[in-house]
């Protein structure tokens, strides 16, 4: 057993060996098994990838989602990031009940929450990218000049 997870779904993650898994699918409840598989990243251009436009169509069509709460299961977040900027945003829903489980930094009213689903240092931090770029892709601010280590403006 590597992990187990409760908060949000019922699950766990294992070391199995191809004899062990199989003898899993016997189990009463099985769901699936899936070897864990690193995969590339494709595009540095998602917004254009997925056809959003700033000015037009989809994201301005919907509000640029205001009044939308979104919730990510990615790498992590990077709170410090200019997409969170929660200038303007106004505070939580009075029902929200979510938790921050950043170590050095809080959360805002734009990310108003942040949880750890995996071993390691125990916080949301990112530290692949990955999470913060599809985060600010479905919910960030516009943030002008935004590159990749000057690339992708």
């Amino acid at each position: 057993m590597v992990y187990s997870y409760r908060n949000v779904f019922s699950g766990f993650s294992a070391k199995l060996t191809s004899e062990e898994v199989k003898a899993m699918r016997g189990k009463k409840g099985f769901v699936s098994a899936r070897r864990q598989q690193v995969l590339q990243l494709h595009t540095t251009h998602t917004p254009n990838f997925l056809g959003l436009h700033q000015n037009a169509g989809l994201w301005k069509d919907s509000n640029y989602g205001k009044g939308i709460v979104i919730g990510i299961l990615d790498t992590g977040i990077f709170p410090d990031h200019p997409s969170f900027s929660d200038e303007g945003m106004p505070p939580p829903p009075a029902k929200w009940k979510g938790t921050c489980e950043f170590n050095f930094t809080a959360c805002n009213n734009k990310i108003i929450g942040a949880r750890h689903f995996n071993t390691g240092n125990g916080t949301p931090l990112d530290h692949e990218g990955h999470g913060t770029h599809a985060a600010s892709t479905a919910a960030g601010n516009f943030v002008r000049g935004a590159n990749v280590f000057g690339k992708a403006n």
